[in-house]
């Protein structure tokens, strides 16, 4: 499902180049859509709290994370794909509830 057109972005700093959609309290962001509370953040959709995050989709509470997807209590996130409650994570893909996981694939614990 695609994210409706809208024009109710709210800028909140001068580097906000006006490209992202229905965003608010985000700083530094561009082509994002439906997000709040988010800093340094490119590609994402429907996050929240996130921070230097990248290519997201539906994430929540992420922190330093890149191209992740489906996420939810993230910190220390990289190529994550489908992960759930992670911490300190690297190269995620299908993980759910890691702590201080390094270059996992497909884990399920």
């Amino acid at each position: 499902m695609g994210c409706l057109p809208s024009t109710t972005s709210t800028k909140m700093s001068s580097t906000d180049d006006g490209s992202n959609t229905n965003c608010k309290n985000c700083k530094n962001c561009h082509s994002c859509n439906n997000c709040k509370d988010c800093t340094d953040c490119h590609s994402c959709n429907s996050c929240t709290g996130s921070t230097g995050c990248h290519s997201c989709t539906s994430c929540d509470n992420c922190d330093d994370c890149y191209s992740c997807s489906n996420c939810e209590g993230c910190t220390d996130c990289h190529s994550c794909t489908n992960c759930t409650d992670c911490i300190g994570c690297h190269s995620c893909t299908n993980c759910s509830g890691l702590k201080n996981a390094h270059n996992q694939n497909n884990v399920h614990k």
